[in-house]
């Protein structure tokens, strides 16, 4: 599959169609009654329990707005009302609950929602390709991608459901852009299981523990969206990204491309660890670790392990500490190389002089041990009490450690 202006042209004329939405659902509501009653009536229950008290009138324009999406392609013709109405349901529950709406007006927003997360993932598609072609590693594509687009893309939907998208559910917007994937990979590869906007976000609901804070975008949006599609999306355009070096390697055999330098993907181990977006703010912003992004940083960190220890040894509570603390390490080790100042709290204290002269120096050269070390320590951390729950405890308590040094000041604590 080749990535080519087709893209931003499909996408230009998205954008195109679906302006100023509600003035068309109005439209096909005063046109297509027929068409648009024989939708309502089929759903007449589910829309009746999902919006209560909704005159007859208004319930014709759920119709209208399905049929003016199917009709102009944003949703394939198999996407069924009832998820559709449920969609719509799942959005209105999220506007701000001081704020009365319409419900044209929630329709009109819905629009510019599922818009907004197809364009995202298009713009995401395009960037990866172009990235991978240039021989950008994984690890930094994917970081790319998430603030460029997926966090970024987040915020914005964020704004446009409330004038205060930290109590925004941060599943729900994640199921948008999920959602907004999954029409990416039907329009490219006519894949026909679709799933709805609200099946995703009930499933979120059921894994993901935290719900609101922009903090939290990073850590989601890598875990439940990056992380499993990367390699689809780079598959999707492999034969452009193999197309494309090819004619850089005839330039540098033919002598253009003098630059040229060889590299190579990692593995994703440096993006989207755990509680990303929260040591990004402290270890790299200069914020403080306040007590609530500790307590956040604690739940993801507990979320992480469970997931990682499913993931690893197909369980989450595991009978033999060891393991448990052999994953762990291996998880914050992880950490270490991303953050070298979060060494503080593990490091032996004859090594307190060197670690602070160069944090990121100490953690290179020690890179060996770190894992070892960083394993009896959170033994000692946990005591006799090894779960999920205090190796979490015991991260935050050396994440703690480490926003308490001065490095400047060759001062540890």
């Amino acid at each position: 599959m080749t990535v080519d202006n087709q893209d931003m042209g499909m996408l230009s004329e998205l954008k195109s169609k679906f302006e100023h939405p509600a003035q068309h659902i109005e439209r096909v509501k005063s046109t297509n009654e027929m068409i648009v009653g024989r939708f309502v009536k089929r759903e007449n229950e589910l829309i009746a329990s999902l919006f209560p008290n909704l005159p007859d009138d208004d319930a014709l324009y759920l119709g209208a707005a399905y049929h003016y999406i199917i009709v102009n392609g944003l949703l394939p013709e198999d996407y069924d009302f009832a998820e559709f109405v449920t969609d719509v349901s799942l959005i209105s529950r999220n506007l701000e609950k001081n704020q009365e709406y319409k419900l044209l007006e929630i329709l009109d927003l819905i629009v510019r929602i599922y818009v907004q997360s197809i364009t995202a993932s298009f713009e995401t598609f395009v960037m990866i390709i172009d990235e991978k072609s240039a021989k950008t590693p994984d690890v930094t594509v994917q970081s790319m991608v998430l603030y460029k687009h997926y966090v970024s893309t987040a915020e914005q939907v964020g704004e446009m459901i409330s004038t205060d998208p930290d109590q925004v559910d941060v599943r729900v917007i994640t199921a948008i852009l999920l959602h907004g994937l999954n029409m990416m990979y039907r329009r490219k590869r006519n894949r026909i299981d679709i799933w709805a906007m609200n099946k995703i976000a009930s499933e979120l609901f059921e894994v993901y523990p935290l719900s609101t804070g922009t903090d939290l975008y990073w850590d989601i949006m890598y875990t439940h969206i990056m992380k499993p599609n990367y390699k689809e999306i780079v598959k999707m355009g492999q034969k452009t990204i193999d197309e494309r070096l090819e004619v850089l390697e005839r330039e540098r055999k033919a002598g253009h491309a003098s630059r040229y330098v060889r590299t190579t993907s990692t593995d994703d181990s440096g993006v989207g660890m755990a509680g990303e977006s929260i040591l990004y703010e402290v270890f790299r912003r200069g914020s403080s670790l306040t007590a609530e992004r500790a307590n956040k940083l604690e739940r993801m960190f507990d979320a992480s392990i469970r997931r990682a220890a499913n993931e690893k040894y197909g369980k989450q509570d595991l009978p033999d500490p060891d393991m448990l603390l052999d994953l762990c390490a291996e998880m914050f080790a992880k950490m270490i190389a991303s953050f070298p100042i979060l060494a503080a709290g593990i490091i032996p204290p004859p090594d307190h002089m060197e670690f602070l002269e160069s944090p990121r120096g100490y953690v290179s050269s020690n890179r060996g041990k770190i894992p070892m070390i960083t394993k009896k320590k959170l033994q000692l951390l946990a005591g006799a009490g090894v779960s999920t729950s205090s190796m979490a405890k015991a991260f935050v308590r050396l994440a703690k450690k480490a926003a308490s040094i001065d490095p400047d000041k060759k001062r540890m604590y």
